[in-house]
C-alpha cells in the first residue's frame, strides 16, 4: 500500500500552482522566466508578491490535501504520512505532466510540517522568517528548514523508517538548491528585493 500512497502524493504534487497561475493570469510558462523555477520565489520575482503568496499557499495546501486524503481513505499511520509527503515533494520537483521541470519543494515541505506537527512547523517557520529578515536570502532559509526537518523528526523519537524518509526529503531539497548553495558560497546569490541577477 505504501506504493499507492507514494503515487497519490506524487500525482497531487504534480499540480504546479505557479505554472497554473502563470498560464491563467500571465499567459506565460513561469519556467521560461526569471530563475526558471516553478516555485514561490520565482513567482514573486516574475509576477509579484500577490501571485507569489497564492503560489505558496497553493503548494502548502496540496500537501495537506494529499496527506489527509491518504489518512482518511487508507491509512493514518505516521509512515503513511511520510511516504505520501515524500511523493508530493517528488511530484512537485519533477512533475511528469511538465516534462519533470518543477519547483524545489519548500512550500510543500512547510505544508508537510503543518500536517505532521504544529509545534515543529511553528519553530521551523519562525527560523525561516528570522533568516529571511536578517539575510534576505530565501534560499538560505529554505536550506535551514531542510536541514532542521530530519533533526526534528529524530528528536521526536519517530521510527527509523520515518527518520530515513525525512533524511531523503532533506537530501532532495538540498540537491534542488545546489545552485543556490554555490551562489551563496560565491557571494552572488540574489537577495529579496534585488532587481537584477
Amino acid at each position: 500500500m505504501l506504493y499507492l500512497y507514494l503515487t497519490i502524493g506524487y500525482l497531487i504534487g504534480c499540480l504546479q500552482t505557479s505554472y497554473i497561475i502563470g498560464k491563467l493570469k500571465g499567459k506565460i510558462d513561469i519556467r521560461d522566466y526569471g530563475s526558471g523555477n516553478a516555485g514561490t520565489t520565482n513567482m514573486i520575482r516574475v509576477m509579484g508578491p500577490k501571485y507569489g503568496a497564492i503560489t505558496f499557499v497553493g503548494d502548502v495546501v496540496k500537501m495537506i490535501l494529499a496527506v489527509n486524503l491518504v489518512a482518511y481513505f487508507f491509512d493514518h499511520s505516521i509512515t503513511a504520512l511520510f511516504v505520501t509527503g515524500l511523493g508530493v515533494i517528488v511530484g512537485h520537483d519533477w512533475p511528469v505532466f511538465l516534462k519533470f521541470r518543477g519547483g524545489k519543494g519548500i512550500a510543500s515541505l512547510v505544508g508537510f510540517l503543518l500536517a505532521y506537527n504544529e509545534k515543529v512547523a511553528l519553530l521551523i517557520i519562525l527560523i525561516m522568517i528570522a533568516t529571511i529578515v536578517m539575510t534576505r536570502f530565501i534560499s538560505l532559509a529554505s536550506i535551514f528548514a531542510s536541514l532542521l526537518f530530519p533533526l526534528a523528526v529524530f528528536l521526536k523519537g519517530e521510527p527509523s523508517d520515518v527518520v530515513s524518509i525525512s533524511i531523503l526529503i532533506m537530501i532532495i531539497n538540498i540537491y534542488k538548491h545546489r545552485g543556490n548553495i554555490v551562489r551563496l558560497i560565491n557571494g552572488n546569490e540574489r537577495r529579496i528585493g534585488e532587481k537584477n541577477e
